[in-house]
């Protein structure tokens, strides 16, 4: 008996440790949202991209991901330094957003104009709240990971692209 509780106390010993360690670089609560206003602003300035997160209290994949991929350091450290994160109960959240030229609640935008299939969703807009791209589905910390980085590095170009394509339909609107 006395052989069982230490093998049991060493275990948790053990395993408090590691999960010490895990979270020791982890902002408290993990990724930290901001509201739609402050993620514009934010964009803006620091010419990154929106990351608008849609998720519900009844789905499952978000609830997990909320327990794991938003919570683990690395990803959270990775969304402060590759894009602007907010989040959005597609149920619930009554902020009014532009889509397509109208100002609608985030889930009118997923279903009317973004036409998201499921939940969860990322939604990558630009600093003006113009849609550049979509992800859907359940993203481990580690898929979450690879794809920040990978959209961290691509972010500049991205950006210049995007005012270019801006610039020629201004332009062609203008009969240049």
């Amino acid at each position: 008996m006395k052989k069982a509780l230490v093998l049991l106390l060493a275990l948790l010993l053990a395993f408090s440790a590691d999960v010490l360690a895990k979270s020791a670089d982890a902002p408290s609560g993990g990724v930290r949202w901001r509201t739609y206003d402050q993620a514009r602003k934010e964009a803006r300035k620091k010419k990154r991209l929106i990351m608008a997160v849609l998720h519900a209290s009844w789905c499952g994949p978000c609830r997990i991901m909320e327990r794991t991929t938003w919570a683990d350091g690395k990803v959270a450290k990775l969304t402060e330094s590759a894009v602007v994160p907010v989040q959005f109960d597609v149920d619930k959240s009554q902020e009014k957003i532009p889509c397509g030229g109208m100002m609608l609640p985030p889930g009118a935008c997923a279903s009317a104009y973004w036409e998201i299939p499921g939940l969860p969703a990322f939604v990558f807009l630009d600093s003006a709240g113009d849609y550049v791209h979509q992800e859907v589905g359940l993203f481990t910390p580690e898929m979450m990971a690879d794809f920040l980085e990978a959209l961290e590095k691509e972010t500049p170009n991205l950006l210049r692209e995007l005012q270019a394509w801006k610039d020629s339909v201004a332009a062609a609107r203008e009969g240049r």
